[in-house]
């Protein structure tokens, strides 16, 4: 199996509908950065249609999907994946275990951006403030999705830090069982430049995290990075940034490889 030390995995573009840029325009973004492998993880639409104004429409997946397959035909030396981000709950358990089943995406990841609160309902940890019944959920969703065994990665983990501002040791507590359940499961945790691009707060990135990361590195636990890039051109500024992001860290990195065309990682 080929070991990818320069890659991206999670990357999306005008198909998930909040994003900008063909395909082909990300491609010859990573091959001017000299990536040897690229994923493409639009957001995945689901049965119900829930998030939609977040999402491509369900209509366009059969178009997305073959796009991807043509820019891998299309690029040498560039070896192209096809993913979705999902945002977890039980309810579609065997919807995604049936794509994943169907050999039509390379992998899927988990990224939680929606939590329900009292009432049911579902908000954005991006535009509202989370209390601790929200972490609660938070940390349901995420420890559920990890359990699943259907994500090969787990984007943005610290996202919710950004949100929370209830008791400090309710969120370490939220950190630890997913610092644990990785290494348990050697499934890697995310290192996100798109959270790098995002206003700063008090002079600190929103995410990634410091507090988290300093727990991870000290936990070992299995850590990749990704731009999760929106546009073309934020793939390199986002790549500078990670890169000197993590010069103050010794981490636990794994890599991407294919088995007979199926993600998986190895130090």
């Amino acid at each position: 199996m080929k070991k990818y030390t320069a890659y991206n995995l999670h990357t999306h573009s005008f198909y998930c509908g909040h994003g900008s840029g063909t395909l082909d325009e990300y491609c010859i973004a990573a091959i001017s950065q000299n990536l040897e492998l690229l994923g493409f993880s639009e957001h995945l639409p689901l049965p119900d249609r829930r998030f939609q104004s977040s999402r491509m429409d369900n209509s366009m997946m059969t178009i997305y999907e073959k796009d991807a397959l043509e820019m891998d035909a299309k690029y040498q030396n560039l070896k192209v994946l096809l993913a979705y981000e999902c945002d977890y709950s039980r309810e579609y358990y065997n919807y995604y275990r049936d794509l994943l089943d169907s050999k039509r995406v390379n992998y899927l990841i988990t990224g939680t951006h929606f939590i329900k609160d009292k009432d049911g309902r579902y908000s954005s940890i991006f535009t509202n403030p989370m209390d601790e019944y929200g972490l609660k959920q938070y940390a349901k969703t995420v420890i559920e999705a990890m359990e699943s065994n259907l994500f090969s990665f787990v984007a943005h983990p610290d996202l919710f830090l950004s949100a929370y501002q209830g008791n400090k040791d309710e969120s370490l507590a939220v950190i630890k069982d997913i610092i644990a359940l990785s290494k348990e499961k050697n499934i890697p945790l995310e290192i996100n430049g798109n959270g790098m691009l995002k206003k700063k707060v008090n002079g600190h990135y929103q995410y990634p995290c410091d507090e988290f990361w300093h727990m991870v590195e000290d936990q070992k636990a299995p850590t990749v990075r990704n731009t999760d890039s929106h546009s073309p051109n934020s793939i390199e500024l986002s790549l500078r940034l990670i890169k000197e992001y993590v010069k103050d860290f010794s981490l636990n990195w794994v890599y991407p490889c294919l088995d007979k065309n199926n993600l998986t990682f190895e130090c």
